[in-house]
């Protein structure tokens, strides 16, 4: 109930509203300065302050609620628009359709913020709840169905996770066929992964390379998708295809071209101790890829980084070069010893910015953290387990 209300006839009504109404802007003019200078908690002050003088006017509740979610207070920020909601006494018919369309855009970047910082801080189930309301309401944010595919990832629910990047991934290809489609393409990539290796465990063979093929077509640049693809062409007794393999593995690991690749062009401007390390690095993670692949299909295993550059591989290097002339892309996808050192897989930030650029995933230089997979209790031979124990080294690998 307003002063007037109270008082329609005092003389003094007026006055009183016309000074609180002053009072209130002043604030709310100090919070927005003091917003610019990124001076929050202040602003916040002023702002609350310029509500009390004034606690009818819709916007200060908006512009508040725009500082709370700045400062991850993001149930404070919610309880403010649902006050501005509530106060809005509507006008023109494009104001209100203006105001809706702010209240609406404003209230789902909180909260997909929200979901975000469940995710970031392991509340899997949560952020999952809040992923699936949102999309029932926005089914064509292609951003929510990317949440929803990382989450359940989490939960090693890989299937459904592809089903959710796909789904993305169209949404994403009716806004901007280009805009952040590498990022989902590696996320749909990496959980491919997931199942080929799942697949590999239990002796899937189809399944397992089916899942391969895919992520060859999107990233044939990966190193693990070639060398794991060889794993299953040898399983299957097609030795040939499975030595192909193997030698593109070896070219974009360990060939000159990579290496000054991963070097920026100064490959030759390194000391040969430097050299070796990385090499011997190198080398150790192509066997542990590669596994039983290496020592069958080559005299001396340990002789690879003679293998990448020798002419057995050519074939191989004038493939790749013409796919990277033909699409017309740098090599992003053979990263840098600097980017080997800095990268860090997980992101602290809860704000769909980081989310969006978190490096998701880069499988040559750190690898993806995969999903742990358990295969069923088998009666098999005892060569079998070995083998099957064998894989899961290498899966264990690659979670490092």
């Amino acid at each position: 109930m307003t002063v007037k209300a109270i008082c329609p006839d005092h003389p003094s009504v007026d006055q009183l509203l016309q000074c609180l109404n002053k009072l209130s802007n002043e604030q709310r003019e100090r919070g927005m300065q003091l917003t610019l200078q990124g001076r929050l908690n202040e602003s916040l002050i002023h702002l609350t302050l310029a509500i009390a003088a004034n606690p009818l006017n819709p916007v200060l509740y908006l512009e508040r609620s725009v500082i709370n979610k700045r400062k991850s207070r993001y149930f404070e920020a919610l309880d403010d628009i649902y006050q501005a909601v509530h106060l809005y006494k509507g006008g023109a018919e494009t104001n209100i359709a203006y105001f809706k369309e702010r209240i609406s855009n404003h209230s789902l970047v909180i909260l997909i913020e929200l979901a975000l910082k469940w995710y970031f801080s392991e509340q899997i189930s949560l952020a999952l709840g809040l992923a699936n309301n949102l999309i029932s309401s926005v089914p064509e944010c292609f951003l929510l169905h990317l949440i929803k595919g990382d989450c359940l990832r989490k939960i090693n629910a890989n299937h459904e996770a592809l089903r959710s990047y796909e789904k993305s991934m169209n949404l994403l290809e009716l806004v901007d066929h280009s805009l952040l489609s590498d990022l989902i393409v590696k996320r749909i990539c990496q959980t491919r992964l997931s199942l080929a290796l799942s697949a590999l465990a239990d002796r899937r063979w189809e399944e397992a390379e089916r899942q391969l093929e895919t992520c060859l077509i999107h990233m044939p640049l990966v190193p693990e998708f070639h060398a794991i693809q060889g794993r299953i062409y040898f399983y299957i007794g097609k030795n040939d295809q499975a030595w192909e393999e193997l030698l593109t593995c070896c070219y974009l690991l360990l060939s000159d071209w990579s290496l000054d690749q991963r070097t920026q062009g100064k490959w030759s401007q390194f000391p040969e101790e430097q050299k070796d390390r990385w090499i011997s690095q190198l080398t150790t993670r192509l066997e542990y890829l590669t596994g039983p692949l290496l020592s069958h299909l080559t005299l001396c295993p340990l002789a690879v980084r003679q293998l990448a550059n020798s002419e057995q591989c050519q074939r191989q290097a004038r493939k790749i070069h013409r796919y990277i002339f033909e699409k017309r892309i740098s090599v992003k996808h053979v990263p840098t010893f600097r980017a080997i050192r800095q990268f860090r897989r997980h992101s602290k930030g809860s704000s769909v910015r980081k989310f969006v650029n978190a490096p998701w995933p880069v499988f040559e230089c750190s690898p993806s953290s995969l999903s742990s997979t358990r295969s069923r209790k088998s009666s098999d031979s005892k060569s079998l387990l070995l083998e099957k124990r064998e894989i899961r080294a290498a899966m264990e690998k690659l979670r490092r």
